[in-house]
């Protein structure tokens, strides 16, 4: 685990407690979003497009189990080029 997740991990056990409701926004390339469908099929995306419409907004909350959880959501999502996480 890289330096920034485990400082995005300590934070996590500071200010939650497990199992958590967790929020994940991104920014994404509007022709990304059937990437974003098929890597979270399960959960119910908002999304919201930019001024433009060149880029989307995408949140959705999601059931954690621990910080670990949430840093293996925000590793796969980044494997999407061009996304920006919030």
């Amino acid at each position: 685990m890289t330096d920034k997740w485990l400082k995005m991990k300590a934070l996590l056990e500071n200010e939650y407690d497990w199992p958590a409701n967790y929020r994940f926004k991104f920014i994404i390339p509007k022709e990304k979003e059937d990437e974003i469908e098929d890597m979270f099929p399960t959960e119910k995306i908002e999304y919201r497009a930019s001024k433009k419409g060149n880029y989307l907004s995408v949140t959705f909350q999601k059931l954690c189990q621990n910080s670990e959880e949430i840093i293996r959501v925000y590793e796969l999502a980044s494997t999407i080029k061009g996304l920006i996480l919030l």
